[in-house]
């Protein structure tokens, strides 16, 4: 066993440990304390900065990472830009992006797929990755038979724009009765089309001939998907933007995840997603990146500092990026540096003595410290 002892640690289940360790066995935690109550149980290893679990990017789409698509101006300009210049996914920038998210911390992700190529990357960067098959199917039931490099993946929408009610319907009949995940509330244009069937998305989807044949639910996104009968525990939100306190309540209701991408959201629309009424609606959250086609990185440590720096709680914040985070994975292995658990460890910083709040410098400069992954 190896004792990593570091100036804090910042077990996520448990209070900050100031000069502190955490023995591993393998990659399992062993014990978690003070350096002083657990040198006696194997070889001691120092490190200088900060100790957590490992993070996990609860959305991302690896498969867009050659490509940097210019926002600002809302999300139907952008996806019309992103499907001008799409081109097939070039893998060798994508296992770089998978290993630059390794190198970070990153070591569990849900990645969105459309070709099943990221998979084998993520193996080979020693990231767990719970990936998704992303389908559209604006007027029907989406395709019954999966290519052979998606067979074995859970199914999933991409929005509420691009399925109609029996795609839906069928995929989370796939997913034993509820959507495992959906882009949502990303932007006003989407509950503009839904409930009076106007605006960017009316002109965008009558343009590919993608009108639904059931007509618009004049229903926001969330009340729609709800009626449907289609949210369930552990459903990812993700964006969640312009999202009504109404609709967080019912999202609440029904036990859904928020997954927050504030630094894609500031890029594509100029808007952060609206953190304190998903807290106030008691809305379990996580943090995601979504791609580099409208992020810097794929580190969420940036989305974190973001959001820190503009208010929001820094502990709450890193439990979102771990704990929240293996909510959204479904891995409970994952998250907290607990005994029994495989979290991966990580180290950040390399000078973490003088430090008076370890989990306010996570949220506000760990994006910008070194990082080391230790297991």
């Amino acid at each position: 066993m190896i004792v990593h002892a570091a100036p804090w640690v910042v077990p996520v289940a448990a209070p900050p440990v100031r000069d502190g360790a955490v023995v591993l066995d393998g990659d399992r935690v062993v014990a978690v304390g003070t350096l002083a109550d657990l040198r006696g149980m194997g070889e001691i290893e120092e490190h200088d900065g900060v100790l957590t679990p490992g993070f996990i990017n609860a959305h991302t789409h690896l498969e867009l990472s050659h490509l940097r698509v210019p926002g600002g101006q809302g999300l139907v300009p952008w996806i019309r830009r992103l499907m001008a210049a799409r081109t097939p996914t070039d893998v060798e920038v994508a296992r770089a992006a998978a290993r630059g998210m390794a190198a970070r911390g990153t070591v569990a992700c849900v990645d969105i797929s459309n070709d099943g190529s990221s998979r084998p990357l993520f193996a080979e960067a020693r990231v767990e990755a719970r990936v998704l098959h992303e389908r559209i199917a604006p007027r029907g039931e989406p395709a019954p038979s999966p290519s052979t490099m998606m067979r074995g993946l859970t199914e999933t929408p991409h929005a509420a724009y691009t399925c109609g009610l029996s795609a839906l319907r069928t995929l989370a009949a796939r997913n034993g009765g509820q959507l495992a995940s959906i882009h949502v509330e990303e932007d006003p244009a989407e509950a503009a089309w839904l409930v009076d069937g106007v605006g960017p998305f009316a002109d965008f989807l009558h343009e590919r001939d993608a009108l639904p044949s059931v007509g618009v639910p004049h229903s926001r996104p969330i009340e729609w998907l709800d009626s449907l009968g289609v949210l369930g525990a552990g459903t990812l939100l993700v964006h969640l933007t312009v999202a009504d306190s109404d609709s967080l309540a019912r999202a609440a209701r029904r036990d859904c995840i928020a997954v927050l991408c504030p630094r894609s959201n500031q890029h594509i629309g100029g808007r952060l997603p609206p953190v304190d009424g998903i807290r106030a609606a008691g809305l379990r959250a996580a943090i995601g990146t979504d791609s580099l086609a409208s992020c810097a990185t794929l580190d969420v440590l940036g989305d974190v500092q973001l959001l820190a720096r503009a208010g929001v709680d820094a502990a709450w914040l890193v439990r979102a990026a771990t704990a929240g985070g293996a909510d959204a994975m479904q891995a409970p292995q994952l998250g907290s540096l607990a005994i029994g658990k495989r979290p991966g460890l990580v180290a950040l910083g390399d000078d973490a003595r003088g430090l008076r709040d370890p989990i306010a410098w996570l949220a506000h400069e760990a994006a910008d410290a070194p990082a080391w992954r230790i297991a």
